[in-house]
């Protein structure tokens, strides 16, 4: 794929329009070619639409004609310059682009019956390897969801894309009522039988089995295993089964609602990704590089998914205002002050309320969308978005350019660095920590702080807890300082049990050993003083 984009002018009307095209456009009445490059922003602004301008179908329909011909990229150059031009569309080209990708290609493959219904049922036979879908979106029937939903219908795309929402047993009850708002509405009012909606539930230990209600989960994994294990929740709950269904349905790409006004590690993201498998040595399935993936090839699907995010330069404002023009039903509780939905214990109403995209007292919306999630977690991303991902992605594409890719180092010369193997040894048996200052002296108490080098709040305490460990280690040597990363490990138990509860990073807790074992965690500010003056009086 060459992106020599040439921008034509093309007079619908009378009227002059800017849009883009690949290589020669056909000799055609009333167009003539510009020596303008797309890259300008100029030209970039022509070509977005603005709020108040209306595209006609003819203007759609050439436009659509010609997009088709930009195919999926082959390395990151071609992605980079992809995205570029991406920036400048409408999500609905987005969306058309995507499907014609995908479809056009999988169809040259494929013998589909003649009959539409008997295809669909033929795509969700009983035998799940057999149902291929190139392509599904993946939503939780928030606004951004229910406008690519629509977009979906518009273009009768929903007769060959699913769509995928993930039932984490956790919801409110107005959200698994919407379930059925979303299919009434798609299926009846919008004459739309296509829709075909696929709930996932968590799985159980074994990653494969459905868990079908609360009580269950809790005997699984506990009641308050979403506080103890947040990442182990979502990757049981979102995670896990998105991925056996993805696997299943063979998906090549999946569309999310993301958008970069969301912010955090949303705010600099593309409109299209590619979504590297996390490689899982001696698994030749799904989810590992397989041997026919060529190390000239970083998009081989057998080493990842594109995921799409067409509206990835909206706001929220004109997600509200697509909903109110088209009337897409939306869940009631929108209407009570919610911003952002997700499961009944983590989801609060924000300290601004905004309403359907509106500021409020002026506030901006985009701002506040996200800021009722998570609540307890200090995240404002899903495991399923997680800053994790994006850097098994990058450390992903480094590897693929041969760059070199580097942890942060978060300094503690003190501190003894736990990993998996040693955790419960050295938090239970005192007498294998190393010798302190002044020799032999035992000790007595353990200091120990759960955190990641890529948490920006763990990134800040750093030199905090560097120089707690140096006075610690000068003026208490009963003491021991430690730390765990807990990046990419759940935290060990000790004596089959979890006593440490880790919400957010950084966390510290304190470990005693006389008269007895016990622990405590420090639930203060992270200044050097109010830290120290806890740790004396143990």
């Amino acid at each position: 794929m060459a992106l020599a984009i040439a921008i034509w002018t093309v007079k619908y009307n009378g009227k002059e329009d800017y849009y883009l095209r690949h290589g020669p456009l056909p000799d055609q009445t009333n167009m003539m070619q510009t020596n303008q490059s797309l890259s300008s922003k100029d030209n970039q602004n022509k070509f977005k639409k603005q709020p108040s301008k209306q595209i006609s179908q003819a203007e759609e329909a050439f436009m659509e004609s010609v997009i088709k011909e930009l195919s999926l990229p082959i390395d990151y150059d071609e992605l980079s310059q992809l995205n570029d031009e991406f920036a400048t569309w409408e999500p609905s080209l987005i969306l058309s682009w995507a499907h014609f990708q995908l479809y056009n290609t999988h169809r040259k493959l494929t013998t589909y019956p003649d009959d539409r219904r008997q295809e669909q049922n033929f795509l969700r036979g009983s035998d799940s390897k057999a149902a291929t879908h190139p392509m599904t979106q993946v939503t939780s029937f928030g606004p951004t969801g229910l406008v690519i939903l629509h977009m979906l219908s518009e273009k009768n795309f929903l007769r060959d894309v699913p769509v995928i929402t993930m039932d984490t047993l956790h919801l409110f009850p107005e959200s698994y009522q919407f379930y059925d708002t979303v299919k009434s509405h798609f299926h009846l009012q919008r004459n739309d039988e296509n829709l075909e909606l696929v709930i996932t539930k968590p799985v159980g230990r074994d990653d494969k089995t459905s868990i079908a209600s609360v009580e269950e989960f809790n005997r699984i994994y506990g009641k308050n295993y979403w506080k103890v294990q947040p990442a182990k929740y979502t990757e049981v709950t979102k995670t896990t089964p998105l991925k056996n269904v993805m696997n299943d349905y063979q998906i090549k790409m999946w569309i999310t609602g993301r958008r970069r006004s969301q912010g955090g590690d949303r705010s600099f993201m593309d409109v299209l990704e590619f979504e590297p498998y996390k490689i899982t040595i001696g698994d030749n399935g799904a989810g590992a590089i397989g041997a026919d993936a060529d190390d000239n090839d970083p998009f081989h699907p057998s080493k990842g998914r594109w995921k799409l995010n067409p509206l990835a330069y909206w706001n929220h404002q004109q997600v509200w205002s697509y909903i109110r023009q088209n009337k897409i039903p939306y869940n009631p509780l929108y209407d009570r002050g919610y911003t952002s939905l997700g499961d009944v214990m983590t989801t609060n109403l924000p300290q601004t309320p905004s309403l359907n995209g509106e500021n409020v007292d002026g506030v901006d919306a985009d701002a506040l969308e996200r800021s009722g999630r998570f609540v307890g977690l200090n995240q404002t991303e899903c495991g399923l978005h997680a800053h994790i991902d994006k850097i098994n992605r990058q450390k992903q594409e480094a590897l693929e350019q041969g760059d070199e890719w580097s942890v942060p180092t978060l300094v503690c010369q003190k501190c003894l660095d736990l990993t998996v193997e040693t955790f419960e040894k050295m938090v239970t048996n005192p007498s294998s920590f190393p010798p302190s200052s002044i020799g032999d002296q035992r000790a007595e108490v353990l200091l120990i702080e759960f955190y990641s080098p890529y948490c920006g709040g763990c990134q800040q305490f750093a030199p905090t807890l560097d120089r707690l460990a140096d006075h610690i280690w000068e003026e208490m040597p009963h003491i021991r300082v430690a730390r765990f990363d807990i990046t990419e490990h759940d935290i060990p138990m000790v004596d089959g049990k979890e006593i440490f509860e880790v919400e957010v990073t950084p966390t510290l807790y304190r470990v005693r050993y006389e008269p007895s074992f016990r622990v405590e965690r420090y639930d203060g500010d992270h200044g050097y003083d109010r830290i120290l003056e806890w740790v004396r009086r143990g």
